[in-house]
């Protein structure tokens, strides 16, 4: 006569074929999917989110790339004091040998600095340019401001794209793009907002 199970071990063997089952399953789908030769694995191609392979000769393409945020005036002027560091060593654009009177409102006496870019093209004054105006107080050097123009390609058609910045002797911007630098500058000969060339 045959022994009876406790219900205890029937469980165990229910779970035991239970985890038999899905094993066995696992291992048919593996097997079917890479063991055959005959039969080959279909695998999707992975694309990526940001480039597509180009055809030969042709330039790559990159999709889903934002535009860079605009800088605020802010941010361009401390990008400003940053480039112009070492502004002393600069040339002087031609016709403004040293400090020289003014009767601006930069101060009575002022010297004129210009990057490579600007003195490459005094007369076109092409994108990159940048122009700094020291303003002194009287001909012993007492320095009030620094005065800056960079032209920047697009930046403002209200300003023939140059951006006007008055730092003070620290760097820190106390005008930015100021209507009164604006007026002033309007008034260049040649309609490009520079007196450095005229």
């Amino acid at each position: 006569m045959g022994t009876l199970l406790s219900s205890k071990s029937i469980d165990r063997i229910m779970k035991f074929l239970a985890q038999s089952a899905t094993l066995l399953t696992a291992a048919f789908f593996i097997s079917a999917c890479s063991s055959d030769p005959a039969t080959p694995t279909v695998v999707a191609p992975v694309q990526s989110a940001q480039t597509s392979t180009p055809a030969p000769g042709q330039p790559k393409e990159v999709k889903n790339s934002a535009p860079a945020p605009a800088l605020t005036e802010t941010q361009r002027a401390t990008a400003l004091w940053k480039k112009i560091q070492g502004f002393k060593t600069w040339n002087s654009p031609p016709g403004f040998p040293g400090l020289v009177e003014s009767d601006s409102v930069h101060g009575d006496f002022v010297r004129f600095y210009a990057n490579g870019t600007a003195l490459a093209d005094m007369k076109k004054l092409p994108n990159g340019s940048i122009i700094v105006k020291e303003g002194f107080e009287d001909d012993q050097g007492d320095l009030n401001a620094i005065t800056v123009m960079e032209k920047i390609e697009g930046f403002s058609q209200d300003s023939g794209d140059w951006l006007f910045t008055r730092f003070d002797v620290e760097g820190k911007a106390s005008k930015i793009n100021s209507s009164s630098c604006i007026r002033c500058h309007q008034k260049a000969d040649g309609g490009d907002f520079s007196f450095a060339n005229d």
